[in-house]
């Protein structure tokens, strides 16, 4: 049990990290960029938001979650992971139903977007 909840705490600051990532990428894209960057941009912005969602929708991270939320692990948790893992599981539910090809594009186009 302790092994999942590890990875599931490595798993949400590595997404934190790509959030930061595109945070940056995106000001960036707002303020400073040159127009002629936005082609390169929107393959940085495609390329992190699809490792983003392949690393939420993935098998690993799903089967930990789900051994974290068997009613007798679970409630071994403190409150705290409970609540962590609760929200987690949920969003990743929400992850795993849109396609990773899906992502990647409206990240793409999202960012073309913007020059036009």
């Amino acid at each position: 049990m302790k092994e999942s909840l590890d990875y599931i705490y490595k798993t949400q600051k590595e997404l934190s990290i790509f959030n930061g990532i595109t945070a940056l990428l995106g000001w960036d894209q707002l303020t400073y960029m040159p127009k002629k960057g936005f082609a390169e941009r929107s393959d940085q912005l495609s390329l992190i938001s699809r490792l983003s969602h392949e690393l939420v929708i993935s098998d690993t991270l799903w089967n930990y979650l789900k051994i974290l939320t068997k009613q007798n692990n679970f409630s071994k948790l403190t409150k705290t992971d409970q609540i962590v893992v609760k929200r987690f599981k949920k969003d990743v539910e929400k992850a795993r139903k849109i396609p990773t090809d899906f992502i990647k594009e409206m990240a793409k186009t999202t960012c073309i977007a913007y020059e036009a």
